[in-house]
């Protein structure tokens, strides 16, 4: 249905056209004088048009705010945000693995400098104490007992050898003049050879701190079993655990009958004496900091207020956090505060005492050159070269391109060019 509608609707249109036609070759004069009427109109409304004045769009001059340079003082805010850290935190561990004996204190007390916390069993320590102890003894008593026979042998070998070599010289006389036989001589030669080798035996020793090596060697053996008892003695000592500091036990890991092995956290002990902040800082800040100035920190989770004095400014920076730390060593706090908790500040350092200072915002960089935009009486814009001195976060002090007096533009820099003309927001607008 629908294609046979179409087949007739296109069979009428190609009428239609053929009727056009026949009608145009039927009156030519007149459709060549229509359609010459029609282009003549179109071609003298176009005309009209082109003809008619442009209108004259208005100047808009860029709205800014200004400035007026005056020397003032210079601040420089440093921001200060970091955790409250005690003045100590200790961790109590065990050097040698043991079964605990005892533990004498819980979890949140209060301990006191010296205080026994725990104790390992200290059966077989005691025993090891005592068997060292005696072997130390035993050879101090060797090395004591070697000194006196030194001592005394060498006087009875030399004076032995003495005897021996006037003997054997009387003999020797003795036997040029025929009264004994050259075996008595040779005898006695040889008796005194053997008295004056047990002499130089000892004489002769090497020497080892001003002593000879014989007596030298005990005294050795001596020191040795002295530095076990020693050991010994250091083991039993620490397997007893006595406070460090005074503080509160914060952490406890240790039970009475519990076997523990070496090297096991036991208890820790925080130091709460006293309380520290440690802030990042970057390179700025840092070279401004100055040591012992006065500090308000804001513990934002307690809402209270905490005061403290700068105690040190690292000299380089943290490997890693790539940034400089200061310490704040807190003077007062509330009686809420805990470690762990986080504050933050600011110090205000003076940086100079009167200086013309513009906003950041108000100068552009060109070429590595900062300028600014001066307003001038005709309200017309200047453009100065400027040298810059000292900065702040907001603030720079301008050294060289700028005078007292002068109107600073503050805004809109990117539609400005110099010699301009600009409107002038009013104060407070």
């Amino acid at each position: 249905m629908m294609r046979s509608n179409k087949k007739l609707a296109n069979k009428m249109l190609r009428v239609d056209f053929e009727r056009l036609k026949v009608q145009i070759q039927e009156h030519k004069k007149a459709s060549l004088l229509g359609i010459c009427v029609i282009g003549i109109a179109a071609f003298m409304a176009g005309k009209s048009l082109l003809l008619q004045p442009k209108p004259v769009r208005k100047a808009v001059k860029p709205l800014v705010h200004t400035m007026q340079l005056v020397k003032q003082p210079m601040y420089r805010n440093i921001k200060l945000f970091g955790q409250i850290k005690p003045e100590a935190r200790i961790d109590i561990v065990n050097k040698y693995a043991g079964v605990m004996e005892a533990v004498h204190v819980d979890l949140g007390q209060r301990v006191e400098t010296g205080q026994l916390l725990a104790q390992q069993r200290l059966a077989d320590a005691e025993a090891e104490v005592l068997k060292t102890q005696a072997r130390f003894q035993e050879a101090s008593a060797n090395a004591a007992t070697y000194d006196a026979d030194y001592t005394a042998n060498i006087v009875r070998y030399e004076s032995d050898y003495k005897l021996a070599k006037v003997n054997a010289e009387r003999y020797e006389r003795l036997y040029k003049m025929g009264a004994v036989s050259q075996y008595e001589r040779d005898a006695m030669q040889q008796t005194m050879v053997n008295k004056k080798a047990l002499f130089e035996e000892l004489a002769m020793q090497r020497r080892f701190a001003n002593k000879p090596s014989t007596v030298y060697r005990q005294e050795q053996v001596a020191e040795r079993r002295y530095q076990e008892y020693m050991i010994a003695q250091n083991k039993y000592k620490d397997m007893l655990f006595h406070a460090p500091r005074s503080g509160i036990v914060v952490y406890r890991n240790a039970e009475e009958g519990a076997y523990m092995a070496a090297g096991t956290k036991l208890l820790s002990i925080l130091d709460d004496s006293g309380y520290k902040v440690d802030c990042d800082l970057n390179e700025a800040d840092a070279s401004a900091a100055p040591l012992g100035a006065q500090v308000q920190l804001l513990v934002e989770s307690l809402g209270e207020e905490c005061r403290g004095t700068v105690v040190y400014v690292s000299p380089d920076r943290s490997r890693e956090s790539n940034k400089f730390y200061l310490r704040v060593r807190l003077d007062e706090w509330p009686a809420s505060l805990k470690a762990g908790l986080f504050a933050r500040g600011e110090m205000k350092l003076l940086q100079k005492q009167a200086a013309l200072v513009l906003p950041k915002g108000s100068l552009y960089d060109r070429n590595g050159k900062y300028y600014a935009y001066v307003l001038k009486a005709d309200q017309k814009v200047e453009q100065r070269a400027l040298v810059l001195g000292v900065s702040n976060e907001q603030e720079v002090e301008v050294l060289k391109g700028l005078q007292e007096g002068d109107r600073v533009i503050l805004d809109n820099l990117s539609r400005l060019r110099p010699g301009m003309s600009v409107d002038v927001a009013e104060e407070g607008k």
